[in-house]
């Protein structure tokens, strides 16, 4: 095999790329209140409830079908079947079912854009499986998850992109935590997340068809792959939130993100 590259982040991060690298290595299972962690096994449940409902939908069918033309023999199980798969189809798989039906929470909070921010937790447990996470390790990455997916909600005003885009960025961070990345590596990770996958809310809008379904799978499964890709030493791009053609320049606008969960402040 190729040995993996190595790579800094000097002189490449933009301010919002380092707080949200910053968080999510220094997020510990000691820092959660005991209800924070009850709250997070609840919407793991909840979940995976709402994927049982949904395990039947035929888009589901289809991305069962798909993950079971990679199957690998210490990966990912596909959830409800014995296929293990690589944790990034895995992720895509188990997340479009768990949005099939629509019955897995929602955030309402008023200014936010709102959304759904269990699309990242079945994602997180793939990984979560694939690295044989402790308990506390999991509930960790999902609420970080958790963590970044409504701040940005809660930041970002914007309405021509998806919601599922901020799944990307939770899920590729709670990943990397899960895979106990470096710094470094996080920060391309979330690079990697930020830059290349801006869904577009086309695909609630209108006629709606498989994809709406598929957007949150597809969203998880593409955290998961950046935070493989910066495990094996892929460089993401520099300066992903605030270059001149970053994220803030071309899909959500200028934002600045409140403090996250910790040191005083509540977890989301």
């Amino acid at each position: 095999m190729n040995k993996r590259a190595e790579h800094a982040v000097s002189g490449a991060t933009d301010g919002i790329q380092a707080i949200l690298t910053d968080y999510a290595c220094t997020l510990a299972f000691d820092r959660l209140p005991p209800q924070v962690a009850h709250a997070a096994k609840v919407r793991i449940i909840d979940t995976l409830g709402a994927l049982m409902g949904g395990y039947f939908g035929e888009c589901c069918q289809l991305a069962r079908n798909i993950a079971a033309r990679t199957p690998v023999a210490d990966g990912a199980t596909v959830i409800g079947t014995r296929i293990r798969t690589t944790p990034e189809l895995a992720a895509f798989a188990n997340a479009t079912a768990a949005r099939y039906v629509e019955m897995n929470d929602v955030y309402h909070w008023p200014g936010s854009r709102g959304g759904h921010p269990s699309d990242v937790l079945v994602p997180i447990l793939a990984v979560a499986e694939q690295v044989n996470a402790t308990g506390k390790e999991l509930i960790t990455a999902v609420v970080l998850g958790y963590e970044f997916y409504l701040r940005l909600s809660d930041a970002i005003q914007e309405p021509g992109f998806d919601c599922s885009t901020f799944a990307v960025i939770g899920t590729a961070a709670a990943s990397a935590k899960l895979m106990k990345l470096s710094p470094q590596q996080m920060s391309h990770a979330i690079s990697m997340a930020a830059a290349a996958n801006n869904i577009l809310k086309q695909v609630r809008t209108g006629h709606l068809s498989m994809w709406k379904a598929v957007a949150a799978g597809q969203a998880g499964r593409n955290g998961v792959f950046a935070a493989v890709l910066a495990a094996e030493g892929m460089e993401g791009p520099h300066l992903p939130f605030e270059g001149k053609h970053g994220f803030c320049a071309h899909v959500s606008g200028p934002f600045k993100l409140a403090p996250m969960g910790g040191k005083g402040v509540s977890f989301k």
